[in-house]
């Protein structure tokens, strides 16, 4: 089998024990060069922001205290990897170059997060009409689907002022976007617990929008990205 990122044959050594287990064998998605680089990236929890993980920081980032002041609580991030130009090619090949498979390669780091934060209800960030039509999928729903996790859609974005991408920090600050609640999905939220789940997260301007478009009818909202 090839490595879904590098495409490079991937050798499988299985033992003997494995072997005669007589269970399904799960194969390899990643080489091992693919696999070392990612996980290089893991994210220490004991280090960095105490809310969002930004690294380099030893308690609350100056981010984070500004989320703070315009919404007066703090939603607790999760990642599992910092964001560096690995996962940069990675995104682009999977997000903007509609590549559906790659979707995959982190489900075992996502459905052990979500089991670890044990949420009532799971929430994926909408994609913008735009780029549903352009890519044909939300990649953050792929990324859940194929992790095995279950998940409701109540939320719609209701303006952009374009690709978050290709914004400088200064400008996913100032971005206008907006998140409406389907109404027929106030009941089913209420009393519940939220995770909020997203690709990257850069500045946390679209998480804390959707999660302030959430936090009226929930218990709780924690907030969850692959990358930092």
């Amino acid at each position: 089998m090839n490595c879904l990122n590098c495409d490079r044959i991937i050798q499988e050594n299985i033992t003997l024990r494995e072997l005669f287990s007589w269970q399904s064998l799960t194969p390899e998605i990643l080489c091992k060069e693919c696999r070392r680089m990612f996980i290089s990236q893991k994210i220490d929890k004991n280090k960095g922001c105490k809310i969002c993980h930004a690294f380099g920081e030893e308690s609350i980032c100056d981010e984070c205290l500004e989320w703070r002041n315009i919404y007066g609580c703090d939603y607790q991030h999760h990642s599992c990897f910092y964001y560096n130009k690995f996962f940069s090619e990675w995104l682009e090949r999977f997000k903007r170059q509609g590549d559906y498979v790659l979707g995959q390669i982190f489900a075992k780091e996502i459905a052990r997060a979500v089991i670890d934060i044990h949420p009532d209800l799971v929430v994926p960030m909408p994609s913008a009409t735009a780029h549903l039509a352009e890519r044909g999928f939300n990649q953050v729903a792929v990324m859940l689907e194929f992790a095995g996790v279950s998940y409701i859609e109540p939320l719609v974005m209701t303006e952009s002022s374009g690709s978050q991408s290709k914004k400088t920090r200064e400008e996913r600050l100032r971005a206008i976007i907006n998140f409406e609640l389907k109404e027929d999905y106030r009941s089913v939220l209420t009393q519940r617990s939220i995770l909020l789940v997203d690709d990257v997260y850069t500045t946390g301007t679209t998480l804390h929008r959707a999660a302030h478009a959430l936090a009226p009818y929930v218990k709780k909202i924690e907030t969850f990205s692959l990358c930092r």
